[in-house]
């Protein structure tokens, strides 16, 4: 009997041991769990900092830049002809923004696209981005055009034309008018798409256009018939008898 005591003491203890075991193997389990979370959330909390501050960094520009092009003083004769514009064409001017925002977005989203596309052969996926490009770029010409057609129709735009050709009467020239809308440029990305892109367009003489392409093809197909002149090989002797 003491013999089998001793036997059944020796296994307790051995169970013991290994509960024991386990446990110690448990908590050590724990302890790591523990600090791979503090230390993800000490990394989630450094990228949440760096991402306010890189905020309150932007921020901060623009509300320099804001400043800044605030400060700028402008012709009144000049800030005024332009505020006209700006409120008559906001609609445009919104149109062709977001026509030019999904020309982007649907360039980014093509490369992404053809990418992960894996499967599909290549040629169809270069068609696929080339069509898809293209109906992108087709929509933003058409709401530039719609634009263009709008800014020619417009009484605002036309007096703001007639000060940017002929200048002010009694007041600022053609050149300081011109310094005058680039000043304006740099105020509003509205003002900077009117001067540099719709106002040209505005400008445009279509007489001047044709007969730019008029007098550039036939330089053209001059230029084609003298090469292939000289390209034609010698008349033989033979005919020439």
């Amino acid at each position: 009997p003491c013999g089998q005591a001793l036997q059944a003491a020796e296994g307790g203890g051995a169970d013991a041991g290994a509960d024991a075991g386990e446990a110690e193997a448990l908590r050590a389990k724990v302890a790591e769990l523990e600090r791979r979370l503090s230390e993800q959330a000490a990394a989630t909390d450094d990228k949440v900092v760096q991402e306010a501050a890189e905020l309150a960094a932007i921020s901060a520009r623009n509300t320099f830049l804001n400043a800044r092009a605030a400060a700028v003083v402008v012709d009144p004769t000049v800030e005024a002809a332009w505020q006209a514009v700006n409120e008559e064409l906001e609609p445009v001017f919104a149109a062709v923004d977001k026509a030019r925002i999904n020309q982007i977005a649907g360039d980014q989203f093509l490369v992404k696209d053809v990418e992960d596309a894996k499967s599909v052969p290549l040629y169809k996926r270069k068609y696929a981005a080339l069509g898809a490009t293209a109906a992108t770029q087709e929509s933003f010409m058409k709401a530039f055009r719609r634009a263009v057609r709008t800014a020619k129709e417009s009484k605002t735009v036309q007096k703001l034309i007639k000060i940017m050709d002929d200048g002010i009467e009694g007041g600022l020239t053609r050149k300081q008018v011109k310094l005058e809308t680039k000043k304006l440029k740099g105020k509003t990305r509205n003002a900077a798409f009117f001067f540099e892109e719709l106002a040209p367009a505005v400008m445009e003489d279509p007489f001047m256009e044709s007969v730019q392409g008029i007098v550039g093809s036939l330089l053209f197909c001059g230029l084609f018939l003298g090469v292939a002149i000289l390209l034609l090989p010698p008349i033989p002797e033979a005919l020439d008898d």
